[in-house]
């Protein structure tokens, strides 16, 4: 038996030759079959534009996976209401997330929007450029108008070939996905969605407390589902909820199509987001979730663009404070600046390469970034993105979908 893996190139006829066995094959594709598992002995004719034919004897059968178990996935967060129009870059619409960057990602998210008690939505962590009539400045409550940064971000993500989703996170989850709010929670995310031509919608809870609220939880995510709201993406903790709330940890695996596992920011990791720690964490998902039959290539690893000072009011320093100078990981301090002294450093080029290896190792679906302004231009050659990047080309890159070919003889 003969195994052979197609990447499949969208918006274009990919033909291969194969010869297995002394015996010519070919493969003509010009669009992705709907995913499942297809056998055949003679012939297989899948949609037009994709079909088989085996010699007499022979077999085939055809797993095609779904884009949601692609891997080698690098995804961005880019919080453009910290960083367009204010120092110290000043970024503009269309220079945030900068055309380097884009280059680099499969996958960007603008954050964030919020959520309010009444299941509207809040929109002043976003740029506040919209097209008239303007939400209210003061409520900050959604009124169904365009914003034209994520306008940009869409428009020039999609030139690249990279997805955008939304992310939405604030502090009135529990009232919003109440049986109250709930449906209308839901339809102002796919509104929004739909509007911007957004690709999907990541939630980023942080995070349910008790069974009720991840029970509320897992009723959003299928009420996102039912309504086809794309990709859909959740920000959890390496420890919750498989340990506490298994039952509900399962069903939020089996309905998203990403879990970005947030290794980062734990305390009694040494620093912040070790990436020993990190791996360790995500083989422990895994370990959990295989043998109920999940799917692993849906778990992402986090990579943190920041260290840890809690004399500052935030706690936070960007890489892009301190990535460029000599610097002391074990002592956290930077030579070149001794005011930059830290608690917890973030990652660094060493680290995100381990992160990235193992999961492309793994078959993990990829890395996740918090977050793209935080980091040196991605033309630096110590950009941590651009490290990210390059680690990830050398294992194989990303693929969209993979089809796997098994021929018996």
């Amino acid at each position: 038996m003969i195994r052979i893996t197609i990447l499949f190139i969208a918006g274009l006829m990919l033909t291969i030759n194969l010869l297995s066995q002394g015996l010519p094959q070919t493969i003509i594709m010009n669009s992705m079959p709907a995913p499942g598992i297809y056998e055949a002995t003679e012939s297989i004719t899948l949609q037009p534009g994709f079909s088989f034919t085996a010699s007499s004897g022979n077999s085939l059968t055809l797993r095609i996976a779904s884009a949601a178990s692609a891997q080698g996935a690098v995804i961005g967060y880019a919080a453009g209401g910290d960083w367009i129009g204010k120092p110290p870059h000043y970024y503009t619409n269309t220079t945030f997330p900068s055309a380097a960057q884009l280059q680099r990602l499969t996958h960007v998210i603008a954050s964030d929007i919020g959520c309010l008690s009444d299941g509207k939505l809040y929109i002043k962590k976003l740029p506040y450029d919209w097209y008239s009539p303007a939400p209210n400045s003061t409520t900050g409550s959604w009124n169904g108008s365009k914003n034209k940064w994520i306008e940009d971000l869409v428009n020039r993500a999609h030139a690249e070939g990279v997805k955008v989703s939304i992310c939405v996170g604030g502090e009135h989850f529990v009232s919003a996905t109440s049986s109250t709010y709930l449906n209308t929670f839901v339809a102002n995310i796919v509104n929004f969605v739909n509007l911007h031509e957004l690709d999907g919608v990541d939630i980023n809870w942080e995070y349910p407390s008790n069974a009720n609220e991840w029970n509320q939880c897992v009723a959003l995510l299928n009420a996102l589902k039912d309504l086809q709201c794309k990709r859909i993406s959740i920000a959890l903790r390496t420890y919750d909820p498989i340990w506490n709330y298994p039952s509900q940890a399962e069903q939020i695996w089996d309905k998203v199509d990403a879990i970005h596992l947030m290794t980062y920011d734990d305390s009694n990791w040494n620093p912040h987001s070790n990436a020993a720690d990190a791996n360790d964490a995500m083989d422990t998902w895994a370990t959990w979730g295989i043998p109920k039959g999940l799917d692993k290539e849906k778990l992402f690893i986090g990579c943190a663009f920041y260290g840890l000072n809690y004399k500052y009011e935030n706690g936070n320093i960007k890489y892009d404070q301190w990535g460029n100078k000599m610097f002391d990981w074990d002592n956290a301090k930077s030579y070149a600046d001794g005011t930059l002294n830290m608690d917890s450093p973030g990652d660094n080029p060493s680290s995100v390469a381990i992160k990235v290896n193992h999961c492309y190792t793994q078959g993990y679906g990829g890395v996740f970034i918090w977050e793209l302004g935080q980091d040196l231009p991605a033309t630096d050659p110590n950009s941590l993105l651009n490290k990210i990047w390059d680690t990830n080309d050398a294992k194989g890159g990303y693929s969209i979908a993979t089809i796997y070919l098994n021929y018996s003889f």
